[in-house]
């Protein structure tokens, strides 16, 4: 390297430090507890993308006597990597606890606890939700109920490795019974400060899914912003909640900047996804939630039917989605440069795994990055030290043909040629390496 050269990465070493530094004492606010559900009204679902907008349901008037709710009891199933709290009161997940991710940057931090809403629940069209009685075995949950129909449900709710879940709802009747279409709940995630919400659906036989993070505005009715660019943060004329209907949805993850909960049914599903904003003059997303439309089943005298659901609720970590499958990966939205990125993280995972110390990982990644591209990088230096040789012959052809630019044309490029040089090899290198730049940013 050059004396530029080593001024320069010495420049970005220290920048880099000192970045590392504030980041690593910039505390981190502890997540806020969840508020109360997003209240709901059941809309009927289109064969469109986006069929439906309702309004949320009313608030309740005075007149009517609020509904007392039985109290359920909390359940926990737990592995190395997350703790998981269910309530007998719907068989409900009611928060994931990250193990191995503290919520603020100190030494006495508690884990992240992600509140998920009511993850989980079935609704059959009834006042209260369904009291379960709960046996353990294992690393799994039994919860059994009677609904009001007399079909019986037991629920099994297994965590598997890492962060997935598989549930197993097993419908059976002493008699013919027919259970109406019914609604599994999709879980409500709220935001926590200097964060922000979003939420993936993955339409049936599609491999890509459809990022909703800047369209959830849309759905309360925001409008677009200055020359249509974006979506605008005035929350005047908008809804404080709404929701849209989605035709069949191979899965739905509700998500924040870190942690994500994914729903996947056992096949293909109509989707309602829940919006709410903050109260105020701007336009802020504070909650997103999903409900899932199950179809009718109908049960022959002593006939058992199972139905089944796979969630995953944990960080947004690669590995870990990729393992999950289905293509619950594209969760990580790289944007255009993903095959860049999906390069250099396991990279990164691996420097990390080597020393568990993110800073240290950050610069040997970028000490790899500038390795590989070292040759482009003295191929450029040496094309800019050729031309800076040759400029005061260009400034003397310059002013030989100011009157004719056609021959300063001709004979700049046959200097160029006599001296064995490219005026376009010194960018060519730079253009190569901006995507690696951006998929590191």
């Amino acid at each position: 390297m050059n004396k530029t050269e080593k001024t320069w990465v010495a420049i970005l070493v220290a920048l880099l430090i000192g970045y590392l530094a504030w980041q690593w004492t910039r505390p981190t606010p502890p997540p806020a507890p969840a508020p109360a559900p997003v209240a709901q009204q059941t809309s009927s679902v289109n064969t469109n993308k986006a069929a439906t907008i309702s309004q949320a349901a009313p608030a309740q008037t005075p007149a009517e006597a609020p509904l007392i709710l039985p109290k359920g009891e909390d359940v926990v199933l737990e592995n190395d990597q997350v703790k998981l709290t269910f309530n007998t009161l719907g068989a409900r997940l009611l928060s994931a606890e990250m193990k191995l991710y503290k919520a603020e940057n100190t030494e006495d931090s508690g884990p992240v606890v992600m509140q998920t809403g009511d993850l989980l629940e079935l609704s059959f069209g009834e006042a209260l939700p369904q009291l379960y009685t709960v046996t353990r075995e294992g690393q799994t949950l039994h919860f059994v109920t009677t609904l009001s129909s007399g079909v019986e449900l037991k629920r099994s709710i297994t965590l598997e490795h890492d962060y997935k879940l598989t549930v197993k709802d097993a419908f059976s009747s002493a008699t013919p019974s027919i259970i109406n279409a019914y609604r599994f709940n999709g879980g409500t995630l709220s935001l926590i400060p200097k964060d922000e919400l979003g939420a993936d659906l993955l339409a049936q036989g599609e491999r890509k899914p459809e990022y909703m993070a800047s369209e959830l505005p849309r759905i309360l009715g925001a409008g677009s912003a200055f020359l249509g660019c974006g979506t605008s943060t005035d929350a005047a004329g908008t809804r404080e909640s709404a929701q849209q209907a989605f035709p069949a949805q191979t899965w739905v993850a509700l998500k924040n900047r870190f942690f994500v909960s994914l729903v996947q049914p056992q096949t293909a599903c109509p989707v309602d996804l829940r919006v709410a904003r903050e109260k105020g003059d701007r336009l802020v997303v504070n909650r997103v939630g999903a409900d899932f439309s199950y179809p009718s089943i109908a049960l022959g005298a002593g006939q058992t039917q199972e139905v089944w659901t796979t969630l995953y609720v944990g960080p947004k970590k690669l590995s870990s989605l990729n393992a999950f499958g289905n293509h619950a990966d594209r969760v990580m939205d790289f944007g255009f440069f993903t095959w860049v990125c999906e390069i250099l993280l396991p990279l990164l995972n691996g420097f990390y795994w080597i020393i568990p110390n993110y800073g240290v990982a950050i610069i040997l990644l970028t000490f790899v990055v500038r390795m590989v591209f070292w040759p482009l990088t003295h191929k450029s230096t040496v094309s800019m030290r050729k031309m800076s040789i040759i400029q005061p012959m260009i400034k003397d052809l310059q002013k030989q043909f100011k009157d004719n630019p056609q021959k300063l044309q001709q004979e700049t490029f046959k200097l160029y040629r006599e001296h064995k040089v490219n005026p376009f090899s010194s960018c060519l290198p730079l253009l190569i390496q901006i995507p690696i730049f951006i998929a590191l940013f």
